[in-house]
């Protein structure tokens, strides 16, 4: 009984060292294989939890972070699978320090991230509405000319740090003509620059972030200006009579040969029928222009019909 109870202790000890060591030999294949190496990568540093009143006026860009793993894991490792943010929770208006935090994926360890602490300028939300200004280059074709553009919506709401809004300098779009024939029409995006014409784009909110652009191009005509006339038909309505009678605006540039020119006395937009108009009424109403004229970049006008 005590040889086998020894003989049983001796295979025990020689399995248990077999194992051992072969535990041993497999780290030191995988690590000759597989070794630990660090890399350095540049992550974009985001802010979270901040609330709606409040909104970042300045911050690092970027996060250098050193980290360790192996070398297989490191070689399919990018930039896109480590997180640096900020957390602004409890972040105030002013410059706040907070600490830089890094989340990585499995299999990888943080060795060091700069900077470890970030400092953030917090600044109260404000909105200001401003024009667009549309900023032309190049040229129409010969015998073409351009006209004065025009913009739709004219106007933009930015949402922004009070402090950026403060540094606006210009708000405007951008068209590139090369010899066109025919007018330009397009949606166009909306730039912001400050004071010396750097972009502050990435610091504000832009509603809407693009407009449409229009561009005339006519040929090289002679120009006269008329005024606009509102073509009335018919009668109003039961004991309704016409108070005033208004159109924005009045007077308009007209492009066209000069024999067409010399026949023209007004300019008139399409029919409007009174027996349709039963309150004061503000119509925006389509120019009936006469064949071989163009306009501005005018086609439409506000008429104000107001009754009694």
């Amino acid at each position: 009984m005590w040889k086998m109870w020894k003989h049983f202790r001796t295979n025990l000890a020689y399995r248990i060292i077999s194992i051992v060591l072969a535990v041993i030999l497999w780290a030191w294949v995988t690590a000759e294989q597989n070794p630990v190496k660090e890399t350095l990568l540049e992550v974009p540093l985001e802010t979270r939890q901040l609330t709606s009143e409040l909104m970042v006026a300045e911050k690092p860009s970027l996060v250098k972070v050193r980290v360790q793993g192996r070398e297989q894991t490191l070689d399919n490792l990018t930039s896109r699978d480590i997180q640096a943010y900020v957390d602004l929770s409890t972040a105030r208006p002013g410059v706040n320090i907070e600490p830089v935090e890094i989340a990585l994926p499995k299999g990888v360890e943080l060795v060091s991230a700069i900077p470890s602490q970030a400092s953030v300028v917090i600044d109260q939300v404000s909105q200001v509405q401003l024009p667009i200004t549309v900023k032309v280059t190049g040229e129409a074709a010969d015998g073409y000319q351009v006209l004065e553009p025009t913009v739709n919506p004219s106007q933009v709401l930015i949402a922004g740090p009070k402090s950026i809004l403060d540094r606006i300098g210009e708000v405007e779009v951008s068209v590139s003509l090369s010899r066109p024939t025919e007018s330009y029409l397009e949606r166009v995006p909306v730039i912001i620059n400050d004071q010396a014409g750097n972009s502050i784009h990435e610091w504000l909110k832009i509603q809407p972030e693009a407009v449409e652009v229009f561009v005339p191009v006519v040929r090289d005509l002679p120009v006269e200006k008329f005024v606009v006339k509102a073509r009335l038909v018919g009668d109003l309505p039961g004991k309704l009579r016409l108070k005033q009678l208004k159109v924005t605006p009045e007077i308009i540039d007209i492009y066209g040969r000069a024999e067409v020119l010399r026949d023209l006395d007004y300019i008139y937009t399409q029919e409007i029928l009174l027996d349709e108009i039963e309150k004061t009424t503000v119509l925006d109403m389509e120019l009936d222009l006469p064949e071989g004229t163009y306009t501005g970049g005018i086609s439409r006008v506000k008429v104000i019909i107001e009754v009694e």
